[in-house]
């Protein structure tokens, strides 16, 4: 087997595995991290009584893993991208097509929150700052053998 063709198998076992570490690892750690800045900046306020005894957090709420989706999509030239996304639902159903990932974050006063809480920022921040993203790849590749 010639040179080239040893890199491009390589190239192509190297990939492969980038993408599963940021399928598994990578997007396990941003959900940990999100589940953790929910707490930081989502619920660390205090509400009404009432509001505070129907918060739902990590059952159903915002901190709840089962409502984070992830994803990675190549470019088709080696670059993969992960998003995670908080999909909670609303606890009490509402129209108009907003999430409430977003009522939270930007602090919409039309649903009545107090004030903008950005976990999604804080989590990306957090992910890329503290290296936890990077050594969960790093992770990831050491399972794929590399």
């Amino acid at each position: 087997m010639s040179f080239t063709a040893h890199y491009t198998t390589l190239l192509s076992r190297v990939e492969a595995a980038a993408k599963d570490a940021l399928e598994c690892e990578v997007a396990q750690e941003v959900k940990d991290i999100m589940k953790e800045q929910t707490g930081y900046q989502v619920y660390s306020y205090d509400a009404s009584p009432m509001a505070m005894a129907t918060r739902r957090v990590d059952d159903g709420g915002l901190g709840d893993q089962r409502n984070m989706r992830s994803d990675v999509q190549g470019d088709g030239a080696g670059t993969y991208t992960l998003t995670v996304e908080n999909t909670a639902p609303f606890q009490f159903p509402m129209g108009g097509g907003t999430a409430l990932s977003d009522v939270v974050e930007k602090g919409l006063k039309a649903y009545n929150q107090p004030y903008p809480r950005p976990f999604v920022a804080a989590t990306q921040t957090q992910a890329v700052s503290s290296g936890r993203a990077y050594q969960a790849l790093k992770n990831g590749l050491r399972r794929k053998g590399l």
